[in-house]
């Protein structure tokens, strides 16, 4: 049961953040850190900031055998999609 919840919440944190990645490739970008020239947004950067989460909260899981952990996995990947939704409804000027 353990395994099964820990897979559900790595989807819902790589779900949500290859939607809010996706959503995000070729908008204005606010963030400096994620921002290339002229304000545009740079993936690159984001999927290397992305996976060091998930490599940092799949350590800390295993190490710290923490299953609390695995909330970790959806508080940051929800509103990672949110995000997206939102950055989709402005591309479609909703």
């Amino acid at each position: 049961m353990t395994t099964l919840l820990l897979v559900i919440c790595i989807a819902i944190f790589i779900g949500g953040s290859a939607l809010d990645i996706m959503s995000s490739i070729g908008k204005r970008e606010l963030n400096p850190v994620f921002a290339g020239k002229n304000q545009i947004y740079q993936h690159r950067k984001n999927i290397i900031f992305t996976a060091g989460i998930f490599a940092a909260l799949i350590a800390l899981y295993f190490y710290m055998n923490m299953p609390v952990l695995m909330l970790m996995f959806v508080v940051c990947g929800v509103p990672r999609a949110l995000l997206a939704v939102r950055n989709f409804r402005l591309s479609l000027n909703f």
